[in-house]
């Protein structure tokens, strides 16, 4: 038994050996004392500009008085009232130390730990721990999970035991924060505390009820704001929040519109076609199938295959006729998806009317004989999950749980569609931002309360200036006033400066299998040079190099390169790319060839516009060319 004294709690049971050693036991076996472990400041690197960075908050020298007054409400709310009672912060270990973020949640929620701290006590998920109850300083307990649960333990498992300590560290000082904004106080651990409390208590309760991410929350369910960005992945609108400090001296907690990505809830099976692209059953089951490699004749993953790994670590349910409870009501976890099927994979089962075991009965026959179901995509790679031993179900049983952040960069198509669902105008995104408000509802926040921490759900409303328009100025004094519309003609204008030498070795690349009729590039090519002409533009060739470039983006830049740089002798100045869509991969190689591998400036078209051969799409061209050549579009006017 550990040492009684106040303020101490020993919960230990007689299978923990009658106490734990305040020296860990690995380091005692080795025949090291904890004294002689380096410790983190010994491997620490001093950074020369660490004492460089503010440590007060820098004050503003004034405030503008051009333009119009006028007020504007900001996605700020200040806050109204601090914990006044004082907030016991505890340092937390459970298990070594070093356990997996699952076993730390299911050990701090057992009812056992949780009628040890109380009502109210705040847990980061990780070490340290809030209170404002009155707990011992020092707790230290075993927590049997298998007893939590109401698991009877196997015996060829070892115990299902954990420890737990819980020590109080510290007291935060909130007022600290107030001494901070008062400027009686510089910023120091006390203040980054302080603020590190109030964070967590904001987060506690919205982290128990939302999908938390960080500091953004997503409602369970939903359905107004979601939008499929394609290959099975869904975008969520939710809140932000977090404390920040503002001027005049006061706190106030910033409130946002947050924008995610998640797996859609559907069937396993229905993510597969979607992320592989698949049309019907017979294309994705060929897409599954392993290639061989052309030099050595090996068998490996196709590409599509590959691409299913990202489905990989994402928690789903079982779900299928005449299922049982235990298997309907458990939550697994995707291993991997293994390259067999419910036909080709095969296992030994025992019958049990005759009790014999049968051998190489495939997962499709054990699905037919042992539940009745037959099996709609059989040929389909079945999920493995995670488990101690190999557990696979097929794909068409699987479906993936709400909630699943999907953390892979999104394609082009996907991120255009990000983009229409994420942008919103004002009015819109202030009822977003309210939609967020009723979502953390702040009023009735369990934690806030019990902690004393108030928040006005109102908008701060500030005092703001509406700046004139500038005036856009280009060459022989000539002067653009696009207003507040952002918008104006370039009709008459010349670039402020031209480009610096003579536009003489350049070429033109069409891409694709089909591309665009010559008579029709010609006359783009003729109408480009004209408009940059009427702009101020040097054009000396005014019929380039035309290639047709096929579709190998590396292949096109060099040979356009090389039949600029021979019919012209001397080093090319531009090329110029006709696309035939808007392939991001296609873009990115032509403009890594041309930038890297030759250090050429190149300009990009969509064969589209050249179709249409528009002067407004010919300004706009004009002026990025103009730019890259070496000469200035325009400036803002003095």
């Amino acid at each position: 038994m550990f040492p009684s004294s106040k303020g101490t709690v020993d919960l230990l049971t007689k299978e923990s050996g009658g106490g734990v050693s305040r020296i860990p036991v690995k380091l005692v076996e080795q025949g090291i004392h904890p004294a002689a472990q380096p410790t983190r400041n010994q491997f620490r690197v001093d950074n020369p500009y660490r004492e460089l960075v503010p440590k007060d908050l820098e004050r503003r020298p004034g405030f503008n008085t051009s333009g119009k007054p006028a007020k504007v409400q900001v996605n700020s709310h200040k806050i109204l009232k601090y914990p006044v009672k004082p907030v016991s912060q505890y340092d937390i270990v459970i298990g070594n130390g070093a356990e997996k973020r699952g076993l730390i949640k299911s050990v701090w929620e057992s009812a056992t730990l949780q009628k040890v701290v109380g009502p109210g006590f705040i847990f980061d998920g990780n070490k340290i721990g809030w209170t404002i109850g009155k707990i011992p300083d020092e707790i230290r307990l075993m927590i049997d999970l298998d007893k939590e649960r109401g698991v009877v333990p196997r015996e060829d498992r070892p115990p299902n035991h954990h420890r737990v300590l819980i020590k109080k560290t510290s007291v935060i000082n909130l007022d600290a924060i107030r001494a901070y904004l008062d400027e009686d106080q510089p910023y120091g651990p006390q203040v980054q505390e302080a603020i590190t409390f109030l964070d967590h208590l904001l987060r506690e309760t919205p982290s128990k009820v939302h999908i938390a991410q960080k500091r953004s929350f997503f409602g369970r369910d939903a359905q107004g704001d979601k939008c499929m960005l394609g290959s099975g992945v869904e975008a969520m609108k939710g809140v932000y929040q977090s404390i920040r400090m503002a001027q005049g001296k006061r706190l106030v907690v910033n409130v946002d519109v947050s924008n995610s990505t998640f797996w859609g809830t559907s069937c396993i099976a229905h993510l597969a076609f979607q992320i592989t692209g698949a049309s019907d059953y017979y294309v994705m089951e060929n897409l599954l199938k392993s290639v061989r490699d052309k030099p050595d004749g090996n068998w490996r993953e196709s590409v599509y295959m590959a691409a299913l790994r990202k489905l990989n670590k994402n928690d789903i349910t079982i779900r299928f006729r005449n299922a049982s409870d235990a298997i309907l009501n458990k939550t697994f976890r995707i291993q991997r998806i293994d390259q067999d099927t419910a036909r080709t994979h095969t296992f030994d089962m025992t019958n049990k009317q005759t009790g014999e075991i049968e051998k190489n009965v495939s997962v499709a026959e054990y699905f037919r004989r042992r539940y009745n179901v037959y099996l709609e995509w059989p040929n389909f790679p079945l999920v493995e999950v995670t488990s101690k031993k190999r557990i696979l179900y097929p794909m068409e049983v699987c479906f993936m749980n709400k909630g699943q952040k999907y953390p892979y960069k999104l394609d082009e198509k996907q991120t255009a569609n990000m983009i229409k669902f994420a942008v919103s105008r004002p009015a819109e995104r202030k009822k977003a931002i309210k939609t967020g408000l009723d979502m953390l509802d702040w009023t009735k926040d369990p934690y806030l309360r019990n902690y004393g921490l108030e928040i006005d759900p109102n908008m701060l409303t500030t005092e703001a200036r509406v700046l004139d328009p500038p005036i856009v100025q280009y060459r022989d004094e000539q002067m653009a006033k696009p207003g507040y519309s952002g918008r104006w003609d370039l009709r008459g204008k010349k670039f402020l400066h031209e480009n610096p030498g003579k536009l003489t070795s350049w070429g033109v690349a069409v891409m694709g299998r089909k591309p665009p009729p010559i008579d029709a590039i010609n006359l783009y090519i003729k109408t480009f040079v004209n408009v940059y002409r009427s702009h101020g533009g040097v054009v000396e060739t005014e019929r380039p190099e035309i290639i047709f470039g096929g579709t190998e983006p590396a292949d096109a830049v060099m040979n356009l390169f090389h039949a600029v740089g021979n019919k012209h002798q001397m080093r090319p100045q531009l090329l110029v790319f006709v696309l035939d869509g808007k392939n991001a991969e296609q873009y990115a190689r032509i403009k890594k060839s041309a930038d890297c591998r030759f250090g050429v400036v190149s300009q990009c078209i969509q064969g589209a516009h050249l179709m249409k051969n528009q002067q407004q799409y010919h300004s706009n061209v004009c002026m990025k060319i103009n730019a890259k050549l070496g000469g200035t579009t325009c400036r803002v006017a003095l």
